[in-house]
C-alpha cells in the first residue's frame, strides 16, 4: 500500500479546562464586560466580524489560560500553538454572532492557523458554535457544539462558524483565541 499524504485538514476539538488551573474566571469575566461597557470593539465597521470582538486587558489569568491550552495542545499532538490574538466576546440576551472566519484575504501570512472559543459564562438555556464546512463532494455541511462553561473549541481558523442566539437573560461570556504554528 502505497503512502497517504493529507494535503488538507479542517478539524474541531473540544476540551475543559481543568479544575487545577486556579484562574479567576470573575476577573477574566471583569476584563470583557469592561471592555465592552467601553466599545473597545477590534473593528467598528458593520461589514467586520471584529465588530463583536472586543479588546482585553493584559492579565495573568488570560495568560495562564493560553498557556495551558498551548501546552495541551502541544502535549496531544506535537506542535506548538503560539498566541496571536485575543478578545472578548460578549453576547446579551438576544445577541448572535453570524457565520466568519479569522482568515484575511489580504494577509494570508499573517492569518491564524488555529483559533479557539473558550466560554467563561453562559446560562442555562444553551447556545451552540456552528461550524460550516465543505470537502470535496461535502458541500455545505455543518456541525454544531454546545457551548458550557470552562470549555475550549479548538478548531481549523478557515472554518466558517457563528455563535447563536443567547436566549438566558444574563450574558454569554467567550474569548476568542488565534493561534499560529512555526513551520
Amino acid at each position: 500500500m502505497k503512502d497517504k499524504v493529507t494535503l488538507t485538514e479542517q478539524y474541531v476539538i473540544v476540551g475543559e479546562v481543568s479544575k487545577s488551573l486556579q484562574i479567576d474566571l470573575n476577573y477574566i469575566k471583569n476584563n470583557v464586560v469592561k471592555n465592552y461597557s467601553f466599545d473597545e470593539c477590534q473593528n467598528p465597521s458593520d461589514f467586520s466580524y471584529r465588530k463583536d470582538y472586543y479588546n482585553l486587558s493584559d492579565d495573568v489569568n488570560l495568560t495562564w489560560l493560553t498557556d495551558y491550552i498551548r501546552d495541551h495542545y502541544n502535549l496531544e499532538h506535537k506542535k506548538t500553538p503560539i498566541l496571536m490574538e485575543r478578545a472578548g466576546l460578549f453576547l446579551p440576551q438576544g445577541k448572535s454572532i453570524n457565520y466568519h472566519n479569522h482568515i484575511d484575504s489580504y494577509d494570508l501570512i499573517g492569518s491564524p492557523y488555529m483559533s479557539c472559543i473558550y466560554t467563561v459564562d453562559c446560562g442555562e438555556e444553551p447556545s451552540y458554535v456552528i461550524f460550516e464546512y465543505s470537502q470535496g463532494r461535502l458541500q455545505d455541511k455543518k456541525y454544531k457544539i454546545k457551548l458550557k462553561k470552562n470549555q475550549y473549541v479548538l478548531f481549523s481558523s478557515e472554518l466558517k462558524h457563528e455563535i447563536t442566539e443567547n436566549k438566558n437573560k444574563k450574558p454569554m461570556i467567550n474569548l476568542s483565541l488565534k493561534f499560529e504554528f512555526k513551520l
